[in-house]
């Protein structure tokens, strides 16, 4: 009877054995899952900083409009929030034709009101997510000069984003 026996490895035999292959797998995996961790967080700040962006281009269109407002005015009624009631400018252009414009906020967005003499108001939208009670337009009594503050927020809890921008405006002298 002949029995079967195994030949014991030559070293000309060429090949990896089991323990070597469960090595290479294990650290591909951990270099795998490191790269991974490293694209999330990219990812993640990317969208953070995107937001971010976009949360200052709305407050510093705010500010634009209402200083560039502000500052052909004869006559602003404000309050100490943009939550609880409108802000009204008016000015007068050189051909007397008067000029109203209303800022008042709706459902956290920033909108204007203009109109020009007579004619029919245009509203147009200025910021989103716009935060009214912690924004504010604030007149000086003694120097007429407009304090601005606007604050758009979004997200809410840890990854809440919250970005303010002040601005000082002198309006026009009285004529």
């Amino acid at each position: 009877m002949l029995r079967y026996r195994p030949t014991k490895c030559h070293r000309t035999e060429a090949g990896y054995t089991m323990i070597e292959i469960v090595v290479v797998l294990c650290l591909t995996s951990i270099i795998a899952l490191g790269a991974t961790v490293a694209n999330a967080q990219t990812i993640t700040q990317v969208s953070r900083n995107n937001e971010v962006a976009a949360l200052t281009r709305q407050v510093l269109n705010a500010v634009h409009y209402i200083s560039r407002d502000a500052q052909m005015a004869q006559s602003i009624t404000t309050t100490t929030s943009l939550a609880t009631a409108n802000i009204t400018i008016t000015w007068e252009t050189w051909d007397h034709v008067a000029t109203c414009v209303t800022y008042y906020t709706e459902n956290n967005t920033l909108k204007r009101l203009f109109r020009i003499g007579e004619g029919s108001a245009q509203e147009m939208l200025i910021a989103q997510d716009i935060d009214p009670d912690s924004s504010s337009i604030i007149r000086n009594p003694l120097t007429g000069e407009l304090e601005i503050t606007i604050t758009a927020r979004s997200g809410s809890g840890r990854n809440s984003i919250t970005i303010s921008r002040q601005k000082s405006i002198t309006p026009r002298a009285e004529l």
